[in-house]
């Protein structure tokens, strides 16, 4: 696919509350935006969870760096999200797939010392 030249990768992270997903560009010079799509599988399907985000250079040589916060996932459930980039011309085109599953926060029990 000719956007992934001009992408310079993707990322999916969770702190058990929300999924941060991330991505950059390498170059924006046919790029206008991105919207985040959301899957409960590989294959789908997905449907968008985030609003368009406008690129920050849009026509131009330059890349940037971009973060989407999806707080509408469950604990204990895994998601795959892609990126469908807006092109200037108008065309869509799919970039990346990452996975993320969010578990339950962890806590620490300290035991108790006798004094």
């Amino acid at each position: 696919e000719p956007t992934a030249v001009d992408m310079a990768g993707m990322s999916a992270q969770t702190d058990g509350e929300q999924v941060t997903v991330q991505w950059s560009t390498a170059s924006e010079a046919d790029m206008a935006g991105f919207q985040v799509l959301r899957g409960e599988a590989e294959n789908g399907p997905f449907a968008p969870v985030s609003e368009l985000i406008a690129a920050q250079y849009p026509g131009a040589a330059q890349g940037a760096a971009y973060t989407y916060t999806d707080r509408e996932v469950e604990k204990g459930r895994t998601y795959w999200y892609k990126l469908q980039v807006l092109k200037l011309d108008g065309s869509r085109e799919p970039y990346g797939l990452v996975s993320v599953t969010v578990g339950p926060r962890q806590s620490v029990f300290l035991p108790m010392v006798k004094q």
